[in-house]
């Protein structure tokens, strides 16, 4: 209080003073996340109730900045799926574009405007699944995360998060919306639907628990990742999606998992398992995401050309690795959280 009293004198006394990292101030724009870090509801204090994190390649919209003599530390963005929405986040855990600024700088790593929502313009895909029981320890809340059956297929396989085209030098991981869907919306129900076939939509339902319990995550996908490529209409790239899932599970990368669930694997122990099931150094494309300890993400690289009928094994050795070989944050082992486990 003293601090923003100290502020407003100063101001009438027509003086001034650099206001620090810690002094807020409205904001808008959007904030791209490049790695799942924690979304506080105070960042002093760093409290996170819900234990919520920000997910690898999702916009969210700016609603404050801090400022001071530097860039701004700290953003406060609305995470429409926390409680309560607004979160505040580090500069450092992604892209942030505020409409103070005129243009975003390439050589910053940020994105160059319009050409991140061009649709064809990909260089290449990642493949990202997910282990669905540590996922939902941040995502309670979403309907599929109440499934609880021990036979369910996410009980014992990795789950598809999505298929995406990538621009990677020009975009990083931003590139999307190159259809008439322009901004994420609030929620993804809120999403056009997707045309699907019914043997596509049934068989899609398996391995992305979001379209059996009806939260909506495949119209996320297409309109986001899917839309930016014509190679494929929705039903035929969503087949591709199920194709390379069904194939990283079946290698034994998802038996290994199932049979530690509720223990420890080391990260040595992993990759020799993902080498022997798809190559020799196939690890070197695989991108691995851990919360509190427990591995809940793998992002896959794979090449720009590809098709239903391909070997994964294939795809991934003619791959180029996207963030520059192999990456994780488990820090040389992680837990594999157990379906129903708290």
């Amino acid at each position: 209080m003293f601090r923003y009293l100290l502020v407003i004198f100063l101001v009438f006394a027509g003086l001034s003073m650099p206001l620090d990292p810690g002094f807020a101030s409205p904001a808008n724009g959007t904030f791209i996340a490049t790695q799942t870090c924690d979304a506080y509801v105070s960042k002093n204090k760093h409290t996170n109730p819900d234990h919520y994190r920000l997910s690898v390649a999702v916009r969210y919209d700016i609603l404050e900045a801090t400022t001071g003599t530097d860039d701004a530390v700290w953003y406060r963005v609305r995470v429409t799926d926390a409680r309560p929405e607004a979160r505040w986040v580090e500069k450092s855990c992604g892209i942030a574009a505020t409409d103070s600024e005129n243009t975003l700088n390439p050589a910053s790593g940020a994105i160059p405007p319009g050409l991140c929502n061009m649709a064809d313009k990909g260089n290449s895909y990642v493949l990202a699944v997910s282990w669905q029981p540590a996922f939902c320890i941040s995502h309670e809340n979403k309907p599929e995360c109440a499934i609880a059956d021990r036979n369910a297929y996410q009980a014992n396989h990795f789950t598809l998060h999505g298929l995406w085209p990538n621009l990677t030098a020009q975009c990083g991981i931003d590139y999307g919306y190159c259809g008439s869907v322009k901004t994420q919306a609030r929620q993804f129900c809120d999403y056009p639907q997707v045309d699907l076939s019914q043997q596509v939509r049934n068989e899609l339902a398996v391995v992305m628990p979001s379209v059996a319990a009806g939260s909506c995550l495949e119209r996320h996908e297409w309109h986001k990742h899917g839309i930016c490529q014509s190679q494929w209409n929705a039903s035929a790239y969503f087949k591709t999606a199920i194709e390379m899932t069904k194939q990283f599970n079946d290698s034994g990368i998802a038996a290994l998992m199932a049979a530690n669930t509720g223990k420890t694997i080391s990260q040595a122990a992993f990759i020799s398992t993902v080498d022997a099931s798809l190559g020799a150094n196939a690890h070197e494309h695989l991108h691995l995401t851990c919360k509190n300890g427990k591995l809940v993400d793998i992002f896959i690289d794979l090449p720009e050309k590809m098709t239903a009928t391909q070997k994964l094994r294939e795809l991934i050795a003619q791959a180029t690795p996207a963030r520059s070989g192999f990456s994780s944050n488990c820090n040389g082992q992680f837990g594999v959280q157990s379906l129903g486990e708290k």
